[in-house]
């Protein structure tokens, strides 16, 4: 007879509050920047909990922003350090949803290990 077992994960997720908030805050830095940005916020499930595009963000900042975003939520890292060989193999690999552009950050909360991302392009 062979036991099984199951084993269960506990995922903490950042919330649509906390994800508008980020993007709310976003905004206003960049406005105090002068620049025109998208904003994507991800939880640590790869999933899109919020978006923004900003007045006057350039066109291709939408799916940009959620690159980046999508890939420091994965990697758990700020994006655009990878080796240079993975500048145009990571998005292959990965089917467009990563890369390897800078910008892209991860933000803890409570100092745990739990990891959110959101990115602003400016």
């Amino acid at each position: 007879m062979v036991e099984t077992s199951t084993s269960t994960r506990t995922v903490e997720l950042i919330t649509v509050d906390a994800a508008l908030a980020a993007i709310k805050a976003g905004l206003k830095e960049s406005q105090n920047l002068g620049a025109g940005v998208s904003i994507a916020v991800y939880n640590s499930l790869l999933t899109l909990v919020a978006f923004a595009h900003g007045d006057g963000a350039p066109p291709h900042s939408v799916e940009t922003s959620k690159r980046k975003a999508q890939t420091a939520a994965s990697i758990r890292r700020p994006t655009g350090n990878f080796a240079d060989h993975l500048t145009v193999a990571l998005p292959l690999a990965s089917g467009n949803l990563l890369t390897n552009l800078g910008g892209g950050l991860p933000i803890r909360f409570g100092g745990g290990r739990s990891h959110r991302c959101w990115r602003w392009y400016c």
